[in-house]
């Protein structure tokens, strides 16, 4: 019942992370024609760049998840995750790069893709921050708790075991343990 709720969670969070990733593309998009810095050579018809969202979004599902980002990271740190974020979104946006070089059809701004370069893993990082916090804040008044037996004994049972009880966050909780 438990891994039903999980794949549930991962599939919303990553409907979210698209969904950001897809308006940080349109507003990177929006930030370089709208703000009023110039452009001289025209502003291109927005469809042009809601086109390059079949591309961008299952680059960065890809990319994400092959970066392990939903995957459980109870036990990682918050910059952990944010360096895995900044990790994905670079490689994304060097394929893209490369993709509008070998795309002569049509030349999105670079601009744009520098303001992307920027907004994108902002905002996933903020989204995934904030869900961080909310589990944290669930895991104290007892939700979402895991349960572990420890299986051995000597130093190294004892160093997971402080491991687990330092991390009080991730919510691990310790039921006993068995060795000969």
């Amino acid at each position: 019942m438990l891994y039903r709720y999980s794949e549930v969670f991962r599939t919303l969070l990553a409907a979210a992370d698209l969904a950001l990733v897809g308006a940080a593309w349109m507003g990177a998009y929006a930030l370089r024609f709208d703000a009023g810095i110039p452009a001289p050579l025209g502003r291109p018809p927005a469809m042009e760049y809601a086109w390059a969202l079949l591309l961008i979004g299952p680059l960065y599902y890809g990319l994400f998840r092959s970066h392990g980002l939903y995957e459980p990271r109870r036990m990682d740190s918050a910059l952990g995750e944010a360096g895995a974020v900044v990790r994905a979104t670079a490689v994304g946006i060097l394929v893209l790069a490369a993709a509008t070089f070998f795309l002569r059809s049509y030349y999105y701004s670079r601009m744009v893709i520098g303001f992307f370069a920027v907004l994108a893993p902002i905002g996933v990082i903020g989204l995934r921050s904030t869900i961080r916090m909310a589990l944290r804040a669930a895991r104290r008044r007892g939700f979402n708790l895991r349960y572990v037996l420890l299986v051995g004994s000597g130093s190294l049972a004892e160093m997971v075991a402080r491991r687990i009880q330092a991390r009080s966050d991730a919510g691990l909780e310790i039921v006993g343990v068995v060795s000969d």
